[in-house]
């Protein structure tokens, strides 16, 4: 009896087919598609907003009221206090230091803070901003814009001063990427037809 062998085309049988390489492809290009999309996002991320306003304001009027470190603006009394404050955040885009001391402010009842601001006292128990109109019924005494994004408020003592006749909030941050930290808030209070939100962090 005589063997015989048959060879084998094994480059012939292993080769994929063309319906299987189409389908390498089409699914090469959509994980590249997806990898680029991923570092355009991650960019995007890593390209924070640079703030380049940087000002300073004082409880009192020593120096030459020029909002710099050296020479703070002068924030003595709630109606000058207000409309440096109100001037500087309900643009936004900027920093502002508020040197250790008591400020007297009408909060929301003079401003709200726009986007891109960061309001940072000296320490949690040196820096603190007092509601100054307790006949007034109000919600808050830092407060963001509904739609101002990128708010943080920091290293200071919030004092609603919440008296009988009305309701105190103390900070309420409702843009997107709000931030809150080492705040403390003191003497809130609610009435039969609202509640008091001593800190409050929403997304509109």
């Amino acid at each position: 009896m005589t063997a015989t062998s048959k060879k084998i085309n094994y480059r012939t049988t292993l080769q994929p087919s063309m319906e299987s390489r189409n389908m390498t492809k089409i699914i090469m290009k959509k994980v590249a598609g997806i990898l680029l999309m991923v570092g355009i996002i991650c960019k995007c991320l890593g390209q924070g907003v640079v703030i380049t306003n940087e000002y300073w304001i004082e409880p009192n009027t020593n120096g030459l009221n020029q909002g710099t470190l050296a020479n703070p603006y002068f924030g003595n009394n709630q109606a000058t206090f207000d409309k440096i404050f109100s001037n500087l955040v309900t643009r936004g885009y900027v920093v502002v230091h508020l040197v250790a001391g008591t400020y007297q402010t009408a909060g929301l009842l003079s401003y709200v803070i726009g986007p891109y601001t960061t309001v940072s006292g000296s320490a949690m128990d040196s820096t603190i901003v007092r509601f100054a109109l307790t006949n007034k019924s109000y919600q808050g005494v830092l407060v963001g814009g509904y739609t101002a994004s990128h708010v943080t408020i920091e290293n200071l003592t919030v004092d609603a001063n919440g008296q009988s006749n009305n309701f105190a909030d103390g900070v309420d941050l409702t843009g997107d990427f709000g931030t809150i930290r080492r705040v403390k808030v003191i003497n809130p209070i609610g009435n039969g037809t609202a509640e008091s939100f001593p800190l409050a962090l929403a997304v509109c």
